[in-house]
């Protein structure tokens, strides 16, 4: 709409004007952005990662109903580090290991196609 009010340009002309600046100068703004979009990717990337193991632990002690350590206050830092020390129930174990999963997905094919856009 700005583009159309400087220009003078209707609607479908300001479209095919942006369209071709973005054509011609799309690398050099992915270039310019290219840290910030790269450190969000990297983070998504390790947020799953958090997430889907401390999803994942409680699950597995529950199963082999046993504590990761034999010592306790191994066992209490990694409750206390773990948020192991709530209440789970399978659903949300579960839920929050599939949600890890697709962050660290998305956070893959984020970087992959800001370092596809690039090239």
């Amino acid at each position: 709409m700005e583009v159309c009010q400087q220009t003078g340009l209707d609607w479908d002309e300001a479209d095919k004007l942006v369209e071709r600046v973005e054509a011609d100068q799309g690398s050099r703004i992915i270039r310019s952005q290219l840290w910030i979009l790269l450190a969000i990717s990297t983070s998504m990337v390790f947020a799953g990662l958090w997430l889907t193991t401390i999803s994942l632990i409680p699950i597995f002690q529950r199963m082999w109903s046993g504590n990761v350590h034999r010592d306790p206050v191994i066992n209490y830092l990694l409750r206390l580090l773990l948020f192991s020390h709530w209440t789970y129930s399978w659903f949300v174990g579960l839920f929050g290991a599939i949600f890890g999963v697709a962050l660290i997905m998305a956070g893959c094919l984020g970087a992959w196609k800001t370092l596809k856009r690039i090239s």
